[in-house]
């Protein structure tokens, strides 16, 4: 909306006239106020000393002069500020992707393969499980009491 010089919305203006979140104008010299070219006609982009930018560095130099802030823990550049850092991999080879690729397709195949198993072994469990329970009920011809005391119906053919 800036960089088009587009008004803001009214929904929008209820935090604030300006074009950040917080509703408060477009800092020119802040890293965003320059990519959406917030720097006012002939201003050559240099150094203010009253930009904010400005007094939170003049702040931060003064706080590490008089030794109220913990350099300690500070992270240079080229550092990870993750604790326990790893060496960074070489880039791998196409081989050695192709290989590294095909490695975990096979993995993927194998897992599918014992879920399959382990499912087939699941359902067979249960099955025996279920002729188990019921196998009080049948006597030695595979019969029920029920079905062995039905009176049954001999229909002559004609």
């Amino acid at each position: 909306l800036y960089r088009n010089n587009k008004p803001l919305p009214d929904k929008v203006k209820e935090s604030g006239e300006g074009y950040t979140l917080s509703g408060k104008p477009l800092d020119p010299n802040s890293g965003a106020g320059r990519a959406y070219g917030a720097l006012a006609p002939g201003d050559t982009g240099e150094y203010d000393p009253n930009s904010a930018r400005a007094t939170n560095d003049r702040l931060l130099a003064q706080a590490r002069k008089d030794g109220s802030i913990d350099l300690s823990r500070q992270v240079l550049p080229g550092e990870s500020r993750s604790a326990n850092t790893k060496p960074v991999k070489p880039a791998l080879t196409a081989e050695e992707l192709e290989k590294q690729q095909q490695e975990i397709k096979r993995q993927k195949e194998e897992e599918e393969k014992e879920r399959i198993r382990m499912k087939k072994l699941k359902k067979a469990e249960a099955w025996a499980k279920r002729q188990a329970a019921h196998e009080h009920l049948y006597d030695d011809d595979g019969m029920t009491s029920y079905s062995r005391n039905r009176s049954r119906r001999h229909v002559k053919k004609r």
